[in-house]
Formats: structure tokens, sequence, C-alpha cells
């Protein structure tokens, strides 16, 4: 059972948060109201793993995991994303870095590397991200 680390940064502030692979939703979030906007960035030398292969936040194509049914389409398998009340209808894809501006009633952001939702288990490593509080 994973503890749920859950934030609140003030406008002008930031946060570290560690992303790891194996989580479906991180365990670290970010408590949100709507009309806030946030910047959230990974730095680019920062790798985890999916199976066998190392990759960056960025992700990579992965035919197979396209055919298993990544949970953002249209988005590289790995790809850092978001996710809006651990809600599959609220996923965005961040890679390297993202704003965003929170939708109305929402109140959580939490993060995952884009996988087929049954293909976790072989995922391992983490990555640190930024999340800094525009408005």
């Amino acid at each position: 059972m994973n503890i749920i680390n859950m934030n609140k940064v003030g406008v002008g502030e930031s946060v570290l948060l560690t992303i790891h692979a194996k989580q479906i939703y991180s365990s670290e979030r970010i408590s949100v109201s709507a009309g806030e906007t946030y910047l959230i960035s990974a730095e680019p030398n920062q790798r985890w793993k999916d199976w066998l292969i190392n990759t960056t936040p960025k992700g990579f194509f992965n035919p197979l995991a396209i055919l298993a049914g990544l949970r953002l389409k249209r988005t590289p398998c790995f790809c850092l994303c978001g996710a809006y009340n651990e809600n599959e209808k609220h996923l965005f894809a961040i890679g390297l870095d993202a704003q965003t501006t929170v939708p109305a009633r929402q109140s959580s952001l939490s993060f995952f590397a884009n996988d087929a939702i049954r293909h976790y288990d072989n995922n391992s490593g983490s990555i640190k991200i930024k999340v800094y509080r525009v408005r």
C-alpha cells in the first residue's frame, strides 16, 4: 500500500517530487484548485526503466505498449504524464516540461509514467520533478 503525500504549493513557490515508475498514480501529489497554473519540469538526464529499456521522461516509441493500450493515447511510452483527481479521463502529457491550468472540479494532481495499465509490474526506477505554481 502506498502512503499518499499531498503537497500544497503557494504562488511563486515550488516543490520537488519523486515519481516512481511502478506507481499507476504517484504517491506524491499536489493539492490544487480550479484556475491555478503550474509549470512542471523534469531534468533530461534522469532515467527510469520499462522492463529492459532505460528512458528519459520524454519516453520512447514502443509498438507493443501501443497494442497493449497506453493510458494516454498518441503519447510516447514512459512519457511523464499528469492526472487530475486520479481519473483516466483527465490525463495530460508532460515529458520534460509542461504548463497546466487546473480545470473546474479538480482537487489533486498526480503523476505517472505512461504505460499500459496492466504492465506497471515490470517498471523500475524513479525521476524527480519540480512543480512550480505560476498563479
